[in-house]
């Protein structure tokens, strides 16, 4: 009876190595084998490899996909065209300046005549 209770023992005590060898085995073959770990290492490992093949991908990418500028005629303004523009770009300023100074004198006595029918403001 002690010599099958010492043979138990022994057995499991065999086995709960073998179970640790084994599952220290597998978490390092998991390792090995997931592509994030072995893309970090190989880009540690080979650097300058790397970087070369990153820029020419990307010069490459580049040639084929830049746009090449379109030449249009530049057409020649004429003295209406011209004048008018530069009427309006100089008016521009004092006609902001105006738009808000009557914006501010009529909206509040919208918003008084709206709060005084309690209707909804449109």
């Amino acid at each position: 009876m002690d010599q099958t209770r010492h043979r138990k023992e022994e057995l499991s005590r065999q086995l709960d190595s073998q179970r640790h060898s084994l599952t220290h085995a597998h978490s390092r073959v998991t390792k090995e084998l997931n592509l994030t770990t072995q893309l970090k290492r190989s880009v540690k490992e080979n650097p300058w490899e790397w970087f070369a093949g990153s820029f020419g991908t990307a010069t490459i990418i580049t040639l084929l996909f830049r746009r090449r500028p379109i030449k249009t005629p530049s057409r020649r303004k004429g003295i209406l065209r011209w004048t008018v523009g530069t009427a309006f770009g100089l008016a521009k300023p004092f006609l902001l300046k105006w738009a808000v100074e009557k914006s501010q004198q009529h909206l509040p006595q919208m918003i008084e005549t709206v709060q005084r029918q309690k209707r909804p403001f449109r």
